[in-house]
Formats: structure tokens, sequence, C-alpha cells
């Protein structure tokens, strides 16, 4: 259910606010036996509005996760299965 939640609020930040990631001019270079990873936002400009929008969004989906756990602590054990797998 959570994964749902986080897809769905995803989708709608990324029709508010479109948004991509670039490489950075570091990006794939060799550094220490490694690659630097060096990766930004592009957001036409609203960088910090999409910023603050996805750390409401983060706040609230730990939120959600805090209530959906305790409601859960408060269930019977229980066993899912799922048929037809293989």
């Amino acid at each position: 259910m959570l994964d749902d939640i986080e897809s769905a609020g995803n989708e709608i930040i990324r029709q508010l606010i479109p948004h991509e990631y670039v490489d950075g001019k570091n990006h794939g270079k060799e550094e220490k036996g490694g690659f630097v990873w060096d990766v930004k936002i592009d957001a036409a400009g609203q960088e910090a509005q999409l910023d603050e929008l996805r750390s409401r969004w983060y706040g609230y989906q730990r939120e959600r996760w805090l209530a959906l756990s305790e409601s859960n602590v408060q269930r019977p054990p229980t066993v899912y299965t799922r048929q037809g797998l293989g």
C-alpha cells in the first residue's frame, strides 16, 4: 500500500513541476577505483519549489507509514501466500 501511495504522489509532483535528472560535468569520471555519481535535477528554474514540495511529500509519507505501522501492530499475525508464481 505504501508503494502505491509513494508512486501516486511522485506522479502528481512530476505533473506539477516537470523535471528530469541530468548528468553533471563530473558524472562518470573514474576516481579511486570507482566512478563519480554527479547527477542534478533540472526543473526549469523551479528547483527550490520542487525541493520544498518533495520535502513536504516525504514528511507526509513518513506520517502515513507510522500510522499504518501502528495499525498493523494491533492486528493479529497473518500469513499471505501467492499462488501461481514460478
